[in-house]
C-alpha cells in the first residue's frame, strides 16, 4: 500500500512560505522544501500505516498529480500541523517522510533536515551542554517523544561521559532511572534512521555505561550499519566494534565482513587508536578479519609505532596473539623499542599483556626489553591483579627468561599472601613458573600453594592437575597429603581430557616422586592413581624415549674428543629400565655424559631450567654419575688440546667421585665397580714455559713457548719460509702424538705418560687407542668455537630434531594458550620453535 500525501500539488511562493513560517514557528523555506519532497515521496508500507491517518485531514487527494492544481496557505496549514504532531504506533518503524537523517534533495542544493529539526536541534544543544547525568535524564523524561536519532545518540553519548565515575553497570544510577529505559525504546525504535555516528555513538554508550541491551537491539544495529558501512569514519567503524567486544555480543557477519573492508580502505587515515581498538576487538571476539587487513594492520602499526600509547602498544601486541597472526619481526621489535623507552608509562596490565603477547607468539624480543620489564615488575608487584601476576611469571617461564631473583621473590611474596584471590589456573601457572626456571619459591609459598590445592583439589581441570603435580615435585613440596588430594581429582576426570603432554607431566611428577619408576603398586604415591591412567601416562613416555641416528654437532664434537683420549663410549643410549635416552655412556661404566646445549639454560644467564634439573636427577636416581657440558662451557675452548683437557678433568670428578649404587643398572656392556678404590687421575699439570714466556695462539693453533722460540729462531734464519717449515713440522708431530699409545697429547703440559695414563676402565682392552666406530667423525681442533664478531650456530648446537631422553625436543618450546597458529621460522634467532601438544602453562620438562 502506498500513500502519497500530494504535497507536490502546491506551489510555495515566498509569500505562502512566510506565512507556513510564521505559523508552524521557525520554519525557513528550506525546511518546508525538504518536507515537500520527503512527504510527496510514495511510502511502501502495508496495513496498518504506521501513523494514524484517520487524524490526518487531506485537502486534496491522495492520488492527485495535476500541477495545476493551487492552493493557499490556509489549505496547507492544517496538513502539515497535522503531519507535524502525528505519533509513531507503538513498534512500527518509521516511514520513509520521517526519517529525520540528512538527505540529497537535488544536485547542488544543501542537505536538508527534516520535520522538526529546529526543535530537535534545541534539544541537542541542551543535552551537550549539560554538565551533570541527572540533567540529561531530565530532558528525556521531557522531551523523549519528539526525539529524532541524534538527539537518542547524543543523549547516550552524554550519559555515558557524565556518569559518575566506577559506577558502570546494573548498579549505576544512570541505568536505574526510568528515563534511561525511555532512552533505550526510543533507540529501538529509531534505528533505521540512525546515521554512521548515530550507530557508533550509540554502541559505545551502550559498552561504557556497562548497559547490556537486548540481542534485538544489538542485531538491528549490526544490520543497519553493515548497510551505511561506507559511511562511517575509521574512528566509528572501530569504536562499533569496540562496543561489540565490550559488550562480549558477537556482531552480524555482514556488518564484521563490511566492518573489516571498510577498515582495510580506511587505514591509512586510522590513528594509532583507531588501529588498536579494531584489532582488540576482532580478538576478543575471536573474529579473524582475514589476513590481508592483519598484515596491513601490522606494516601501518610498525610505521606509526612511535605515536602508539603505552595500553595501544599491550592491546595491539594482544590481539595478534590472540588471534595466532604472526605481525612480523618489524611491528615486534618496534613495540619492544617503545618498551624500553616509556616503560615508566606502563601500567601492570599493559606490561603484563605486553610480555603475554611475546610469548605466545613465540618470538623473545630481547634482554633488554624484559629485562626493563622484570624490574619495573618487581617494584609495583603489590599493585597487580592475582592474573597479571600469573600471566606475567608464565611469559618469562614460556620466553625461558630468568627475571632475576628480585623479581620472582616479590612475585612469590605476593602470591602467598593472596593466593585465594588467584584461580586455579593461575595458581598453577605461577609455580610452573617457579619450577620451570628451577627457583625456590620459599617454604612459605609452597605450604600456602599445598594448602590451597587441599582446599580446592575439585576446581582444577586436566591440564592445570598436571602442570602442578609436576610443578610440585620438582621442587620437592608434593606432600602425601597433596598428591592424595589431587589423586582425589583425578579419579573424577575423564581420562580421555588428558592429552599427551598431560600425561607426560603426570608421569614424569611420578618419576620424580618415587625413583627408581612406576612399578610401585606398594608405593603410598600410587594410592588412588587410576590404572588406566597410569598405563597410558607410561606408554606416551616411553614413546619418545629412542636413540636418534641425527645427534647435535656439539655432541658429535664431544664424542669425537673422547675417541681421540682412546675412552670408548656410546651415544644416544636408552638406560636400562627403558625410561631415558642419555647422551653419552662410558663403555663399561656407569658414568652418563650429558651435553646440554643452549635450550637446557635460561636464555639470558646460565641457569639450568627445571627439566634439566629434573632430568638429572631421575638419572642419577638409576645409579648414573651423570656430568654435564655446558655449551658455552665447550665453546669456550680454542683448541683440540683445551677439549682433550676439558673432558679429561671432567672424567677424573666422575671417578674421584664415586656415587654409592643400590640397584646394579647396565649401561653398554657392563658395570664399573665403584666399590672397589677409584683410580686418581692427576689434575692437569701447568703449562711448561721457555725463559718465562706464556703461550700464544695463532690462526686458531696454540703455540707453548719453546715451541715459539724454535719458529722464531727458524723465521730469523730462513724468513716466511723457515716459518712455514717449522709450522708444519710442528702439525706433522701433533698429528705423530696423538696417535700414541693412549696418552693424552702433549696438551697436557709435555709430562710423560705416567701420571696421565688412563685408567683401566676407560680403555677398550686395556692398552692401546680406542678407535672411533666407523662413520664417527674424528675430533676436529675448536670445532664448536665461534669466530670472533659471529654468533654460535645454536642451530647446529641444538640439533635439529634431537630428542633429550625425555620425549621432548632440543629447540623446541611449550606453545601457549588460545590459538594454536605455530610460526614456521626458525630461520629467525628471536623466533623459539613450539613443540606440538603443550597448552597454556605447560611444561616440555
Amino acid at each position: 500500500m502506498s500513500v502519497d500525501l500530494g504535497l507536490a500539488a502546491f506551489p510555495l511562493d515566498t509569500f505562502t512560505t512566510n506565512i507556513m513560517a510564521r505559523e508552524l514557528g521557525g520554519w525557513d523555506y528550506n525546511d518546508l522544501w525538504a518536507t515537500n519532497l520527503q512527504l510527496s515521496a510514495p511510502m511502501p508500507y502495508s496495513a496498518p500505516l504506521p501513523f494514524n491517518t484517520e487524524a490526518l485531514s487531506l485537502p486534496y487527494s491522495a492520488s492527485a498529480s495535476s500541477s495545476t492544481s493551487t492552493g493557499t496557505a490556509a489549505d496547507i496549514l492544517p496538513l502539515l500541523k497535522s503531519v507535524r504532531g502525528m505519533s509513531l504506533l507503538d513498534g512500527a518503524t518509521p516511514p520513509l517522510g520521517m526519517r529525520g537523517h540528512y538527505i540529497d534533495t537535488k544536485p547542488g542544493h544543501r542537505r536538508m533536515t527534516a520535520v522538526g529539526s529546529n526543535q530537535n536541534k534545541a534539544i541537542t544543544k541542551r543535552l551537550a551542554s549539560a554538565g551533570h547525568y541527572q540533567q540529561i535524564l531530565d530532558e528525556v523524561a521531557e522531551w523523549v517523544k519528539v526525539f529524532d536519532e541524534v538527539n537518542v545518540a547524543t543523549a547516550l553519548h552524554r550519559l555515558a561521559k557524565l556518569q559518575p565515575p566506577g559506577t558502570a553497570g546494573p548498579q549505576s544510577p544512570v541505568l536505574r532511572s526510568a528515563s534511561f529505559q525511555l532512552l533505550v525504546e526510543a533507540s529501538q525504535r529509531l534505528v533505521p534512521r540512525f546515521e554512521a555516528q548515530a550507530v557508533s555513538n550509540t554502541l559505545w554508550a551502550f559498552a561504557t555505561l556497562g548497559y547490556h541491551p537486548s540481542g534485538d537491539l544489538l542485531d538491528r544495529l549490526g544490520h543497519h550499519a553493515a548497510g551505511i558501512v561506507r559511511t562511517f569514519r575509521p574512528q566509528a567503524t572501530s569504536n562499533a566494534l569496540w562496543a561489540y567486544a565490550k559488550l562480549a555480543y558477537v556482531p552480524c557477519e555482514p556488518f564484521l565482513a563490511a566492518a573489516a573492508l571498510q577498515l582495510l580502505t580506511d587505514l591509512p587515515r586510522c590513528v594509532p587508536q583507531d588501529i588498536s581498538n579494531a584489532t582488540w576487538a576482532f580478538a576478543t571476539l575471536r573474529h579473524h578479519p582475514g589476513n590481508t587487513l592483519m598484515d596491513a594492520a601490522a606494516a601501518t602499526a610498525a610505521r606509526t609505532m612511535p605515536h602508539f600509547k603505552p595500553q595501544e602498544i599491550a592491546n595491539t601486541l594482544w590481539a595478534f596473539a590472540t588471534l595466532g597472526h604472526d605481525p612480523g619481526a618489524i611491528l615486534l621489535d618496534a613495540a619492544a623499542g617503545q618498551m624500553v623507552d616509556n616503560i615508566a608509562h606502563f601500567r601492570p596490565q599493559a606490561i603484563s599483556n605486553s610480555l603475554w603477547s611475546y610469548s605466545k607468539l613465540a618470538y623473545n624480543p630481547g634482554h633488554r626489553v624484559l629485562d626493563v620489564a622484570a624490574r619495573r615488575a618487581a617494584g609495583m608487584l603489590h599493585q597487580y591483579t592475582s592474573q597479571e601476576i600469573a600471566n606475567t611469571l608464565w611469559a618469562f617461564a614460556t620466553l625461558e627468561h630468568n627475571p632475576g631473583s628480585g623479581m620472582l621473590d616479590a612475585a612469590a611474596v605476593q602470591i602467598a599472601r593472596r593466593i585465594e584471590q588467584f584461580s586455579p589456573q593461575d595458581t598453577t601457572n605461577s609455580v610452573w613458573c617457579f619450577a620451570r626456571l628451577f627457583h625456590y619459591p620459599g617454604a612459605e609459598l609452597l605450604q600456602a600453594i599445598s594448602l590451597y590445592c587441599l582446599r580446592h583439589w575439585h576446581r582444577f581441570k586436566a591440564q592445570e592437575l598436571a602442570n602442578m603435580i609436576w610443578s610440585l615435585a620438582l621442587l620437592r613440596a608434593c606432600s602425601h597429603d597433596t598428591w592424595v588430594a589431587l589423586l582425589e581429582k583425578l579419579n573424577t576426570v575423564a581420562e580421555a581430557t588428558f592429552d599427551d603432554a598431560d600425561l607426560h607431566q603426570l608421569y614424569q611428577a611420578y618419576v620424580l616422586l618415587d625413583p627408581p619408576g612406576l612399578r610401585l603398586p606398594s608405593s603410598s604415591l600410587s594410592e588412588k592413581f587410576p590404572e588406566g591412567l597410569a598405563r597410558r601416562a607410561e606408554r606416551v613416555w616411553r614413546a619418545g624415549v629412542h636413540p636418534l641416528a641425527r645427534t647435535s654437532k656439539l655432541q658429535e664434537d664431544v664424542s669425537a674428543v673422547l675417541w681421540s683420549l682412546g675412552v670408548a663410549h656410546k651415544t644416544n643410549e636408552v638406560t636400562a629400565d627403558g625410561l631415558f635416552c642419555v647422551d653419552i655412556a662410558l663403555e663399561g661404566g656407569k658414568v652418563v655424559i650429558e651435553v646440554d646445549g643452549p635450550t637446557h639454560f635460561s636464555v639470558n644467564s646460565r641457569r639450568p631450567l627445571g627439566r634439566t634439573v629434573a632430568r638429572k636427577l631421575m638419572v642419577e636416581a638409576r645409579g648414573h654419575v651423570v656430568r654435564s657440558i655446558p655449551y658455552y662451557e665447550w665453546c669456550a675452548l680454542d683448541s683440540l688440546e683445551q677439549q682433550q683437557a676439558y673432558v679429561w678433568r671432567l672424567l677424573a670428578s666422575a671417578v674421584s667421585h664415586p656415587a654409592q649404587l643400590d640397584i646394579p643398572l647396565q649401561v653398554g656392556a657392563g658395570a664399573f665397580d665403584f666399590s672397589a678404590s677409584p683410580v686418581a687421575l692427576a689434575p692437569e699439570p701447568p703449562e711448561q714455559s721457555l725463559f718465562g714466556l706464556p703461550g700464544l695462539s695463532i690462526f686458531g693453533t696454540h703455540y707453548r713457548s719453546k715451541h715459539l722460540a724454535v719458529l722464531l729462531a727458524a723465521t730469523l734464519f730462513l724468513g716466511l719460509k723457515g716459518f712455514l717449515i717449522g709450522n708444519a713440522v710442528w702439525v706433522a708431530y701433533k698429528l705423530y702424538q696423538s696417535q700414541g699409545d693412549g696418552h693424552p697429547p702433549a696438551a697436557a703440559g709435555g709430562q710423560q705418560g705416567g701420571s696421565f695414563q688412563l685408567p683401566a676402565f676407560l680403555q677398550q682392552g686395556g692398552s692401546g687407542q680406542a678407535a672411533p666406530p666407523a662413520g664417527r667423525p674424528a675430533a676436529q681442533s675448536g670445532s664448536s668455537r665461534a669466530q670472533p664478531g659471529t654468533r654460535p650456530n645454536f642451530g647446529q648446537l641444538r640439533g635439529e630434531g634431537q630428542q633429550d631422553g625425555m620425549g621432548m625436543v632440543w629447540g623446541q618450546r611449550a606453545s601457549s594458550a588460545v590459538g594454536g597458529h605455530v610460526t614456521a621460522a626458525a630461520h629467525r634467532d628471536n623466533w623459539i620453535g613450539k613443540g606440538p601438544g603443550h597448552k597454556l602453562g605447560s611444561s616440555d620438562s
